[in-house]
This record gives structure tokens, C-alpha cells and sequence, in this order.
């Protein structure tokens, strides 16, 4: 969320939690004019809802029950008009854009559930995004790591943000026949010692790698340029390549600066992007995944290039302020997540595995609660 970041380890901005972990998640909002949409809250169906709020009363998931906690993501959106006439979510840093009414939030959160789950069932998902870091921000240590990984055996694919704490060469130790590691290189300013620790971690054999990203957000956070991160992304091909890696280099970002920055489409072996609903603001959890559907097919349009897209992260957060009339609830992560999987659960990583405590909570008060499965055990 959506990451979906704003930490790292030369820049300190909106989400700084703590100087002992690298945020690499969430990125600042993305600097471009956009057309505000003043939003009637009504469901898919036109039903005008009360005060904001939604129900997922009526829903059904396969999901276990956890405790409604879950990860997050300090960021504002607003709803914006693409070139194609459709809207689509715009991610920011605890600041929304001017020139236009946005939708109130309520203070209000969600009521907790009080069964939990150590994992639970999410066959079909294409994977899960996973942080190695402790509530204080601290690394995990390895054992814990192998321990958490354990729990994820249901993914084929486990995406990280960066290569420290050593976490791939414990993620390793613990995959399963078919499990991948998506890599990730989040500090584009030394791209070199990443690709070292890569090199270490994986000894030559790279048949567990799904991918590797370099950088998350960064156009939308505005700290790069599009040409900046095609000079990274190519030179990291080219380190990668020296030391006998030949798999998919991409580069994450939101999908609307995805959408307004066409270079990105061209610069990665697949296109990646990061897709929240709960950022739109107006979508019932219900309908997550044709939402999330649409954005992709008005991206692939945008970019028209014939490349596969995956969603490398998406999701809902489970407690914080509702958003527009998007309410934080366990109930509504489990359907939005369901319908997620149902719609196109082999283009999605979910995010995220636990609790991120270590994140500040954010505007919306969910920065630290999208964790599928609630809290880590430190």
C-alpha cells in the first residue's frame, strides 16, 4: 500500500520510525496536477452509504481469523481522473493535494476480532511481501526469520525490499519446492554492495529468484527521476548479469505514477506496480479484486507494450481511520483479500505478512496494521 514508502537509509521523511530499520515500503506523494473527483459515497451498486460506512456482513471468505491487526501505510489519496476517464488511486505522503475537496475521514476504528491464526489459507495468491524487522525496528534475528517463513509455505513467491539482515540467506534456508524470493534492491546509490550481498546470498544458483526490483516508489515519492531510475535499473542489470544473473530486473512503483510516467513501462522486464484500494477511498472490499482488475487493464492500455503486470503489492488494513467510506476491519481485509484472489490472485502479492510496529501510524492511523496475519511473535 500499499506500502508504499517513505524511509530510507540516506532519507528521512514523513514515516520515519526508528534510525535502527530502513522503511521501504511507502514512498511521498507524487508531485503532478491532478483532477480531485468530489466522491457521493455509494457502493458498486449505488447504494448511498451512511456516514461513510461500509458493511461486509454479507461476504464470504475462506480466510482464517486473525486478530484485527494488521500492516499499514502513511500515506493520503486522492481520487484522480486518468487520460482513459477512469479513476484510479494516487499515493502521497500524509498530505493531500490541493485544489479540490477530499473525502472526510472518521476517527472511528473498527471493532477487533479476537480469534487468531498463525497463518492461514490463501491459495491462489501469487505471493506476499515479508519484513524482516522487529517492533523496535531492529533486525529479526535468523531464527525467527526461518521461523516466519515457515508460516508462508501457501506463496510461491516471498518479496522483500532490500538485502539486508541477512533475511535471504534465512528465506532461503526455509523454502518450500516452487517458493522464489522476489529480491530487492531498495538503495539505488549503492546498487554495488546489493548486488554483492545478492551474489553471497545465492552462490550462483539463482533458480530461486523471482525477480529483482530496483527501488520501490521512487517516482511517486519523488526522489528520482524517470531517467535517473532507468540509469540504476540498467546498471543493475549489468551487475547483476557479471555475477551470472540473467532472470526479470524491474522496477516497483504506485500505478498511477506508473500510468503519468510511460518510461517505467519500458524500462522493467514486466511491469510492477503497487494497487491499494483502500487509498481510492470508494471501494467496498467486496469489489477489490474487479477494482484492482480495471486498474491493471486501464494500465495495460496506458502502457500498451504487451508486458505481464503483477501487483507486487495489495491488500487492506485491519485497524486506523476509515477513509473515505473504506473502513479498516479484519472482516473487510479477509473479503477484500478474498475477492483480491478471486479476481486475479496470480498477478497479486499480498501485503503484508505481520504487523509493521516498527512504521509511524500515520495519517489514517494504519501505517502499522495491514499484517495478514496479524502480529510477529517479537
Amino acid at each position: 500500500m500499499r506500502l508504499n514508502y517513505v524511509l530510507s537509509k540516506t532519507l528521512a521523511l514523513a514515516s520515519v520510525v526508528s534510525a535502527a530499520a530502513v522503511h521501504k515500503h511507502h514512498a511521498a506523494e507524487e508531485k503532478r496536477d491532478v483532477t480531485v473527483v468530489v466522491t457521493n459515497f455509494v457502493d458498486q451498486n449505488g447504494q448511498v452509504l451512511v456516514d461513510g460506512q461500509t458493511s461486509a456482513t454479507d461476504a464470504t471468505t475462506t480466510l482464517q481469523p486473525v486478530t484485527d491487526i494488521g500492516g499499514g501505510k502513511s500515506v493520503e489519496t486522492t481520487t484522480v481522473t486518468s487520460s482513459s476517464g477512469s479513476s484510479s488511486s494516487l499515493s502521497g505522503s500524509s498530505t493531500s493535494s490541493s485544489g479540490g475537496t477530499s473525502s472526510s475521514s472518521s476517527s472511528t476504528s473498527s471493532s477487533s476480532d479476537a480469534s487468531s491464526s498463525s497463518s492461514g489459507e490463501y491459495g491462489g495468491a501469487l505471493g506476499i511481501t515479508y519484513s524482516p524487522y522487529t517492533s523496535s525496528g531492529s533486525c529479526k534475528s535468523s531464527d525467527t526469520i526461518k521461523s516466519d517463513i515457515q508460516n508462508l509455505s501457501q506463496f510461491s513467491v516471498i518479496r522483500i525490499y532490500d538485502t539486508d539482515c541477512d533475511a535471504m540467506e534465512a528465506i532461503l534456508s526455509q523454502l518450500q519446492s516452487g517458493q522464489k524470493i522476489f529480491v530487492g534492491i531498495y538503495d539505488i546509490d549503492n546498487i554495488a554492495s546489493s548486488v554483492s550481498a545478492i551474489e553471497s546470498a545465492f552462490n550462483g544458483d539463482f533458480s530461486k529468484v523471482y525477480a529483482i526490483s530496483v527501488g520501490n516508489e521512487l517516482i511517486n515519492a519523488g526522489t528520482s527521476t524517470v531517467s535517473q531510475l532507468s540509469s540504476a535499473v540498467e546498471s543493475a542489470k549489468s551487475k547483476l548479469s557479471a555475477i551470472g544473473y540473467t532472470g526479470d530486473v524491474v522496477t516497483v512503483d504506485t500505478l498511477v505514477a506508473t500510468e503519468n510516467n510511460s518510461g517505467l513501462c519500458s524500462m522493467s522486464d514486466f511491469i510492477a506496480v503497487n494497487c491499494h484500494p483502500y487509498w481510492d477511498g470508494n471501494v467496498e472490499p467486496s469489489n477489490c479484486g474487479p477494482w484492482v482488475k480495471q486498474q491493471l487493464d486501464n494500465l495495460s492500455s496506458t502502457c500498451n507494450n504487451g508486458k505481464k503486470i503483477i501487483v507486487t503489492e495489495t491488500g487492506w488494513p485491519t485497524k486506523g481511520d476509515t477513509y473515505g467510506s473504506c473502513v479498516p476491519s479484519k472482516s473487510n481485509q479477509e473479503t477484500c483479500v478474498q475477492s483480491i484472489i478471486d479476481t486475479l490472485g496470480s498477478q497479486a502479492i499480498l501485503f503484508t505478512t505481520y504487523n509493521d510496529y516498527w512504521k509511524d501510524a500515520g495519517a489514517q492511523g494504519v501505517e502499522q496494521y495491514w499484517g495478514i496475519f496479524g502480529d510477529s511473535s517479537v
